[in-house]
């Protein structure tokens, strides 16, 4: 088995498919809030038994960690775009340069739609 595979079983496991003899093994053990499943797989030739095993508190866990990690993550959008709408760009293609940079920056987020405002300063100086 490779770990690929082995993320594939993890990740399209459904809770109902856990056996109802394995609901009744988990409640004898006083194990309700895991659940699990085994997979018969073959790697190498040789049979093997996976066993895998969900923990609604390290699923809770998991989503509060996540959703920590986008809201840090939109606040540092937000920084960086504070930061180029008070640039000025020569060219809009300099502006779309700068937030490929950003977006790289970002690794949960991407910004994809912006709004290019022309501006016209007025240089000091003589006039003619």
């Amino acid at each position: 088995m490779t770990i690929k595979k082995a993320k594939e079983l993890v990740q399209n496991i459904e809770v109902e498919e856990v056996k109802d003899e394995d609901k009744e093994k988990r409640s004898d053990l006083n194990l309700e809030s895991y659940t699990w499943k085994e997979e018969i797989v073959t790697y190498g030739g040789i049979k093997q038994t996976w066993l895998i095993v969900l923990s609604e508190k390290r699923q809770k866990s998991d989503l509060e960690k996540l959703e920590k990690q986008l809201s840090q993550e939109e606040k540092k959008s937000q920084k960086f775009l504070k930061e180029i709408q008070s640039e000025e760009f020569e060219h809009p293609q300099a502006a779309r340069y700068k937030l490929k940079a950003i977006n790289k920056k970002l690794r949960l987020l991407e910004i994809k739609e912006v709004e290019l405002i022309e501006t016209y300063s007025k240089k000091k100086g003589k006039d003619l």
